[in-house]
């Protein structure tokens, strides 16, 4: 037995038989419940293949159709204080999944698919925030303190402030 590979279990959203759309997952996960319990969100995963394709029974059976439905529902459920999800818990459950597909096909487990499902492109672009600017009235007031700053040194005798230019020879 390989001791560097985890031993594949059949409980739901890890290796093995995916669970059908009641089995593996506690009451709260049923009525449309935000609370996933001990299944974690690989548990909601596994649960959504299921009860979307209930054909598929296996991790190798999983294709890019359930990773684009998976993204369309995670892009649809609701956030804890936003309309929807943020693009971080996104990304992350997306990354998550991805690592999950990458050690499969590593460890070389019997029902791994053939090939990585989710795609660097999967991943929703970060919001970067905007630069921050001094607007021109607090920037005249910075300025004017600096002026009056007691603790800043003149420059050296015979230079100016800004770039040195030192002389070849």
């Amino acid at each position: 037995m390989d001791r560097d590979r985890p031993q594949s279990t059949a409980h739901g959203g890890h290796h093995g038989v995916l669970p059908g759309p009641t089995r593996g997952l506690g009451p709260s996960e049923h009525g449309g419940g935000r609370r996933v319990g001990r299944c974690g969100w690989g548990g909601l995963f596994a649960h959504r293949v299921s009860a979307t394709d209930p054909d598929c029974v296996a991790v190798a059976g999983i294709g890019r159709a359930h990773i684009e439905d998976f993204k369309r529902w995670l892009a649809e459920r609701p956030g804890k204080k936003a309309k929807g999800l943020s693009t971080i818990t996104i990304r992350h459950r997306l990354s998550t999944m991805r690592t999950f597909f990458e050690r499969i096909m590593e460890w070389e487990y019997d029902d791994a698919p053939a090939r990585l499902l989710v795609y660097s492109s999967d991943f929703p672009a970060l919001d970067e925030p905007l630069p921050k600017f001094l607007d021109d009235p607090t920037a005249s007031k910075f300025m004017a303190a600096l002026a009056l700053d007691p603790n800043l040194r003149p420059p050296p005798h015979g230079r100016t402030a800004g770039p040195h230019r030192h002389a070849c020879r």
